[in-house]
């Protein structure tokens, strides 16, 4: 005895639609972050600059609460927008908000977070290059911490493999682009 299915009701049809869109969404951004060229590699820096800066902000709200820094921004805006604001506002409020990012910045309550957030960087660099030169069995780790930084973020810049004579040159022979390939 056989049953036949009931036909998928058009809500469901939407709801697997929208979930195999996804995926491939997910799919396709993934491969776009990751992907080895020069371009991915500096929006990785880019989005590794603006992951830093916003931690540290979020760090700093520990000791500098939101009230403190919409402050700060209400004058600018209030400085910009209104007329009679800007006529008794004694001195620049733009000057007054960068004095104030510049205490947030040397405060020593949020500086002794700054080895921690780069640890943890330096760490992952370093780990990515042990396991590099494991697989390419390369003597000098500094050498594959060299490839994955100018892979992942762009530092470094590219380093030409030069030949003399039918040979690579001597200053090549320890070039990442030549014992692990270019990017």
């Amino acid at each position: 005895m056989t049953t036949a299915s009931a036909p998928e009701s058009p809500l469901r049809k939407e709801g697997r639609l929208f979930g195999e869109w996804s995926t491939r969404f997910i799919n396709a951004l993934v491969n776009k972050v990751f992907e080895l060229s020069p371009e991915a590699a500096s929006i990785r820096f880019i989005s590794l600059l603006l992951l830093f800066f916003m931690t540290a902000f979020l760090i700093s709200l520990i000791y500098y609460p939101p009230a403190l820094w919409l402050q700060r921004i209400a004058d600018i805006l209030n400085y910009v927008l209104i007329e009679a604001y800007r006529r008794t506002y004694v001195g620049d409020p733009i000057t007054s908000f960068m004095g104030f990012v510049w205490q947030v910045v040397k405060d020593p309550r949020n500086l002794h977070f700054l080895p921690i957030m780069l640890a943890s960087f330096f760490i992952s660099l370093q780990s990515a290059a042990i396991y590099l030169a494991d697989i390419f069995n390369l003597e000098d780790v500094s050498i594959a911490r060299r490839h994955v930084s100018e892979v992942s973020t762009g530092w470094g810049g590219d380093q030409p493999i030069r030949f003399t004579m039918g040979e690579i040159a001597e200053g090549s022979q320890n070039s990442p682009n030549f014992l692990i390939g270019g990017p």
